[in-house]
């Protein structure tokens, strides 16, 4: 690291007076601690392949070729935001298109 002892030192003491300011706000729950999770029965997936509708496509495609896209090959746009447009595109285009079918 590139911070001094001091440095760190100050940062671990502002981390330990961050988290006893906010800890009364968090509501943390572990699997234990809620005892309907263990009358649940188990956890179970379905993975479901369906194709895309033209119009999904031609939006997919159109993203794929769009700026963001290109700003996250360039390493200057947020991955996680285009990956959740692909996402939404592919759930339901209304999740990403305005009335005029243009995306926003």
């Amino acid at each position: 690291s590139n911070a001094s002892p001091m440095q760190v030192q100050l940062a671990y003491r502002c981390s330990l007076v961050l988290r006893d300011l906010i800890n009364p706000y968090l509501l943390r729950r572990q699997k234990k601690d809620v005892k309907e999770v263990n009358r649940m029965p188990g956890k179970t997936e379905q993975v479901l392949f369906c194709r895309l509708s033209p119009k999904q496509r031609r939006m997919y495609e159109e993203f794929l070729r769009s700026d963001e896209v290109m700003g996250v090959m360039r390493g200057s746009a947020n991955l996680l935001g285009a990956v959740t447009t692909l996402r939404k595109i592919c759930n339901h285009t209304s999740l990403v298109a305005n009335a005029d079918g243009s995306m926003h």
